[in-house]
């Protein structure tokens, strides 16, 4: 046990310097988990622009989930590869076990695993994967001594609890400044009086008023059926905007206040 660790922590390392080389630490695909928190943050200036108008994670901190993402994947794989070496061990000492309860779980493992190594991958796709493997790892227990470790079991607990908090704040702060999003576009459409061809008010504004299977990308506007983006709403300033509306919400996972902005288009850049 001490060796499969120790080789297992030393595999996460040179991997985790691997990716640090590359900068490809987490998120790999900033789809729900985003360096701000819980996502997407389908506005202009942070899904296209990439500016930090918003707070975000430390460093540091991604480059510890990394490591531990890493430290996990390693196991299930070599827990996953262990257990056909198992199984193929004992079917050629008794063919009679050729369907047993191990291979099901086995080939169920790799039906499912099958489709996320073709098209887009997201990495929530792999929820599918943990009961699966979870009945495996029991299986694999059930007919031994297990030595349960204080250290290791107050250790995943503490990482349950901020796994739990981090989940409760960012879903907060999610809702929260998307609240304020359909507040400021209602304003804009019902107060204002803007059709929605001229609004640029994100993904889901865009995309559920001007959602248009032809619709062609262009540099100057964002990705998601921006027809005239007359109006824009960020979080934070960008160029060539004016800002004539802002609201605030209290973020619980950064302990401070952030807004929302709806700007217009300078009149010298239309």
């Amino acid at each position: 046990m001490k060796k499969f660790l120790l080789s297992t922590v030393i595999s996460s390392l040179l991997i985790l310097v691997l990716l640090i080389l590359s900068n490809k630490l987490l998120p790999l695909r900033p789809n729900i988990l985003w360096e701000y928190g819980i996502g997407p943050a389908t506005l202009r200036d942070i899904d296209i622009l990439l500016l930090h108008n918003v707070p975000v994670i430390s460093i540091y901190l991604w480059g510890i989930l990394t490591f531990v993402s890493i430290f996990c994947g390693i196991i299930i794989l070599r827990i996953l590869f262990m257990e056909v070496g198992v199984y193929i061990k004992r079917y050629r000492n008794d063919r009679s076990r050729l369907y047993s309860s191990e291979l099901f779980l086995l080939l169920l493992f790799i039906l499912a695993a099958l489709p996320l190594c073709f098209g887009e991958f997201y990495d929530r796709y792999l929820l599918i994967l943990i009961p699966i493997f979870s009945l495996l790892l029991l299986r694999r227990i059930a007919s031994r001594n297990v030595t349960r470790s204080p250290v290791l079991l107050k250790l995943s607990m503490g990482m349950l609890v901020v796994i739990t908090l981090f989940t409760i704040l960012s879903a907060h702060d999610y809702f929260a400044w998307n609240r304020l999003r359909w507040a400021l576009l209602d304003y804009t459409t019902y107060e204002l009086h803007v059709d929605t061809n001229s609004i640029d008010g994100g993904f889901e504004f865009n995309g559920w008023y001007g959602y248009d299977p032809m619709y062609k990308k262009t540099p100057a506007k964002s990705w998601w059926w921006v027809k005239d983006d007359s109006f824009l709403l960020t979080f934070g300033h960008v160029k060539n905007y004016k800002i004539i509306k802002s609201e605030s919400y209290y973020s619980w996972l950064f302990q401070k206040s952030l807004t929302v902005n709806l700007s217009i288009k300078s009149v010298n850049t239309q």
